[in-house]
């Protein structure tokens, strides 16, 4: 009976003060609804983040095998793998090491990268001079200068030589191959159908097999300026060929202007073969451009499996383990024991070059000629005449590349062997004997953390281009820019493969792949593939990103350089022993990397960790090499500082890709810790928000209360009531909060389950139940006599005489309102900690978000899933700071509302409603700041706590929240003071 005497209670109560019982609802109807939603958003968005991460953990290999000592302390300390590294790492690992890690339990791939160095071939550049060429002239002499452009049109290097085509309505007799014996007999002319023995004893070479011009008078009359300076084998001894110098620069050819407007020219005329000139109606210039080939040597088999490369061929055939070397055992070279072999080279279809030629055509005003020919002096002389520039033309070293390399390949499957000559056969593409080989790249961190690079070891400045079998050496034009000085940023060269103690080694295509056309990863979790593709450095700041015009900064043809070109020819690793001589360092230990693809991978879980873990280490224990785990890892930008090149290249800051170690695993736990930090705290605000709600109500029924007291109601049967009013409202909102919950997630984009959607009931009685019972407590204990009493609880009297004990009289408004905030420090301390715990929540969030984004800053994986959480915080932080503020709010109000008595007999004192108003808000504005301090302490040493540091974030935030707190409370005690300002005078004091 006295149950349903109680409930019948509980129920008129709540119709009669509906609009409390409605606030009271209202609030927990937010919190819960609102902490159902979030939770859903975090675990939806966790979720999403963890697919995220998993679907971006793994790259074309799980482990890096090193040579041990290779790792820098840099990467050590910084959990890097550098970028940029492998064409300056020459060997480290043994083919016996390979052979060990492939027969290790859990390796599926290993794939072993042998860098072997860089090769020349000589492309050309075909540069077109007709329209310079002036019909009305018999002779001419056209110039090419040439200015060679590399780093995105930054660095601009003048050519110190010049091309120069001579032109002449002559007829003209190229000099022809024939086959003898007497090496001085080797060549022969040939005039309408005759042998001529023109004198070509005034050229000053012994066989300078320059062409001879036929004059008017029937003189021949050779053209020495084109055997002397265009052919590699007469170059006098005295030439100084390690120099960028215009001796060495300089080439001539020769031209003939036919009666019918065409041009008959041959620029091979120096190559050993039979000559035959050909006719163009187009006079091109041939510019040599020497572009060097870095060399690697892989294994098929590894490869095909990792990234498909036999997949990526798009003529000729696969490089498969089935191609061996050839050897020529007739021949030997320069009477020594090595031998000629034939390699088999797979072609990447790209040259990967950032090299340009911006070469200007020019022409002469007088045309200097010794009877009707130039001589090598009267070149020599013309050299020093001022030219008049007539056009220019810009090329491109990838269309060099695609132009000489590529079509030099002959991909005919009847290729059997080399030719018992030495020379190369149809199929041969490239000599692999000598090599230029680079050093790496040593890099200083400042303060900051940004990285100088600079060379590791001294270049020997003499190791430029070796030209095979000449003894001689060519230059490439952009190794000049390389000053060969530590202090600047560059690879110290070295020459192996020297002849005639290493084979003489030819290679022959048997196929050429697209490097786009690989096996392609994602690029948030891509680990370096520096054999197929180049390393990307892009502008480190607005003004190093505009100087490379959103570029990236691209390779040239300098094995010196910083950047470095992917391996443009590939071969196996059976051809590496043929490769490579006894001299040679690398000989022993080939192998420069080996990438391990792990079985049984799945992603970033613990088995998955442990099994890579347990390989790494088995691999370290049996070979003794350096072992990186890169499953999981993820591109990072690390920032380098380029010193500027000599040649008008400005100093830049880099933005480099280096793979940044574990981010995946990293991810995943401050996902997980990060969603349960944002439930705890939500769920903790939403208990003293309902807490705050229970207590006002109860204040508000004090009398109701002691006057059951008096009738005598047991402090039991008073707790339970107020427990059982809390329960009924808590229902009544957590089912509405179920029923809404899922229409509001579908609203947000987010999904709510059914039985999420149910846990708002459970969840609003379990917060009713915590809120409740400190009230519920306080009305059980609380004396009879202390209700009767209006508004002089044990709390007012203590306040009361805490106000006595105050210096002086009341003076002011904002003395009277610090005075009545001291007479309740139960009501004051309650909406302070209202708004302390708001402001502090939110601190800690910040403080959450900010070292979730630091923990995963840095590399792109961690970026693309930074950008995903921002929503869900934002949403957790306003759902802390509005639940606070209404806290705040609702015991400002009940507050004013206690003592309409009071401010009605400072009404009837004469006070007006403007006084009355100014009061309330000098309430507000003491308990804000008061709640401002305080929760930045709160925030700062829960953030302090929780994440182990206070970053400069939470400071600011703190900081903004504590002016949005006053400016709120300001505003949420407008109300109030507006009713009070209003209420019926003689009513109120009636009712008192």
């Amino acid at each position: 009976m006295r149950r349903w005497q109680m409930l019948r209670m509980t129920v008129e109560q709540l119709r009669r003060r509906w609009i409390r019982a409605l606030a009271v609802v209202a609030g927990v109807l937010v919190a819960v609804t609102g902490f159902t939603v979030l939770t859903g958003s975090v675990s939806t968005q966790r979720a999403q983040l963890n697919g995220l991460v998993q679907a971006n953990s793994r790259g074309a290999y799980d482990l890096l095998v090193r040579p041990s000592g290779s790792e820098t302390a840099l990467e050590t300390q910084r959990g890097l793998v550098r970028g940029n590294y492998l064409s300056g790492q020459y060997g480290g690992i043994t083919t016996a090491q390979w052979h060990q890690i492939q027969q290790l339990s859990g390796v599926q791939v290993a794939a072993p990268v042998a860098m072997l160095g860089y090769v020349p071939i000589q492309g050309t550049a075909y540069v077109d001079a007709t329209a310079q060429v002036d019909p009305r002239l018999t002779q001419q002499v056209v110039k090419v200068s040439n200015t060679w452009v590399t780093d995105r049109g930054l660095t601009k290097i003048p050519d110190p030589g010049a091309v120069y085509v001579y032109v002449t309505k002559n007829p003209v007799v190229w000099p022809q191959w024939r086959d003898t014996s007497n090496p001085q007999d080797g060549t022969e002319y040939v005039y309408q159908g005759r042998t001529v023995s023109p004198d070509t004893s005034s050229c000053g070479v012994s066989d300078p097999s320059v062409p001879v011009e036929v004059l008017p008078s029937g003189a021949f009359t050779p053209i020495c300026a084109a055997g002397g300076l265009n052919e590699v084998n007469a170059r006098p001894a005295a030439v100084p060929t390690n120099q960028y110098t215009s001796s060495v620069r300089t080439s001539f050819s020769v031209a003939r202007l036919n009666p019918d407007g065409t041009f008959t020219t041959d620029d091979d005329f120096n190559q050993l073969g039979e000559i035959k000139p050909t006719e163009s109606a187009r006079l091109v210039a041939p510019v040599p451009w020497l572009l060097s080939l870095l060399v690697a040597a892989i294994d098929p088999q590894s490869e095909d499996q990792m990234v498909a490369l036999d997949h990526a061929v798009t003529a000729g055939s696969p490089l498969t383990s089935a191609d061996k070397p050839e050897v020529d055992t007739t021949a030997k070279v320069l009477n020594s024991s090595a031998q000629f072999v034939s390699v088999p080279l797979l072609l990447s279809d790209s040259g990967n070059y950032d090299e340009q030629l911006s070469a200007a055509v020019q022409t002469f005003a007088d045309q200097p000629v010794v009877d009707g020919a130039p001589t090598s002096s009267a070149l020599s002389a013309l050299a020093k005449t001022t030219a008049t520039t007539r056009t220019t033309q810009s090329y491109d070293a990838n269309s060099v590349y695609a132009r000489t390399v590529l079509p030099s390949a002959n991909l005919d499957p009847s290729y059997t062997g080399v030719l018992g000559n030495g020379l190369e056969t149809a199929s041969g593409l490239v000599y692999l004997n000598p090599r230029i080989q680079s050093g790496q790249t040593s890099y200083s961190a400042s303060t900051s953390g940004i990285l100088s690079p600079h060379a590791d070891g001294v270049a020997d400045a003499q190791k430029l281009w070796p030209v095979p079998g000449s003894g001689l050496t060519s230059v490439d034009a952009s190794a000049v820019d390389n000053p060969y000085a530590q202090d600047y940023t560059t690879r110290a060269l070295s020459e192996v493969g020297n002849l005639p103690s290493s084979d003489d080694v030819a290679g022959f295509a048997v196929g050429e792949y697209d490097p786009a056309k690989l096996r392609q990863f994602s690029q948030l979790s891509s680990v370096a593939l520096e054999t197929f593709q180049p390393t990307t450095d892009t502008g480190g700041n607005t003004s190093s990103t505009g100087l490379l015009d959103g570029r990236t900064l691209g390779a040239d043809s300098n094995p010196g350089g910083y950047v470095a070109t992917p391996p443009q020819l590939l071969t196996t690793m059976a051809a590496v022993p043929y490769i490579l001589d006894s001299s040679d360092p690398q000989q022993a230990a080939p192998i420069s990397e080996v990438q391990i693809r792990v079985s049984g991978i799945t992603g970033v879980d613990a088995s998955s960790a442990n099994r890579l873990a347990a390989v790494a280490k088995e691999i370290e224990d049996s070979t003794g090499l350096s072992v990186d785990i890169v499953a999981g890892s993820s591109p990072t930008t690390v920032t380098v500082d380029l010193p500027a090149g000599r040649y008008g290249r400005p100093a830049l800051t880099l933005s480099e890709q280096w793979s940044r170690k574990g981010v995946a695993a990293v991810l995943v736990n401050v996902i997980d810790d990060k969603s349960m930090m944002l439930f705890l705290l939500v769920l903790l605000v939403c208990v003293l928000f309902v807490a705050d709600a229970v207590a006002a109500s109860v204040r508000a029924r004090r009398t109701e209360l002691a006057i059951l007291a008096c009738l005598g109601w047991t402090g039991r049967r008073l707790a339970a009531l107020i427990l059982g009013e809390a329960f009924l409202l808590a229902g009544a909102a957590g089912l509405l909060g179920a029923a809404l919950a899922k229409p509001i997630g579908a609203v947000t984009g987010v999904h709510i389950s059914v039985l999420r959607s149910l846990t708002a009931i459970p969840l609003a009685l379990a917060v009713a139940a915590v809120a409740a019972a400190v009230p519920a407590l306080r009305a059980a204990r609380s004396h009879p006599g202390e209700g009767l009493r209006p508004h002089e609880g044990s709390e007012t009297r203590r306040g009361r005489a805490a106000a006595r004990r105050g210096r002086g009289q009341v003076r002011s408004t904002r003395m009277l309102a610090w005075r009545w905030t001291l007479r309740t420090p139960g009501r004051t301390a309650a909406s302070i900690s209202a708004l302390a715990l708001g402001i502090g929540a939110v601190g800690v969030l910040v403080g959450i978000d900010t070292a979730f984004h630091a923990s995963s800053s840095g590399s792109l994986l961690g970026a693309a899933v930074g950008v995903r959480v921002r929503g869900v915080d934002e949403a957790a932080a306003a759902i802390t700071l509005v639940l606070s503020l209404l806290a705040a709010a609702d015991v400002i109000y009940l507050g004013a509302r206690e003592r309409e008595a009071e401010l009605a007999s400072l009404r009837a004192a004469g006070w007006t409603d403007r006084d009355i108003r100014s009061l309330i808000l000098w309430e507000g504005a003491v308990v804000a700041p008061c709640a401002a301090v305080l929760g930045a302490i709160l925030g700062a040493a829960a953030t302090q706590l929780l994440v182990h540091t206070v970053p400069v974030e939470v400071y600011a935030a703190l900081g903004l929240l504590a002016v949005l707190a006053l400016a709120i409370t300001l505003a949420a005690c407008l109300i109030p003071a507006r009713l009070a300002a209003r209420a019926p005078l003689a009513q109120v004091l009636v009712a008192e």
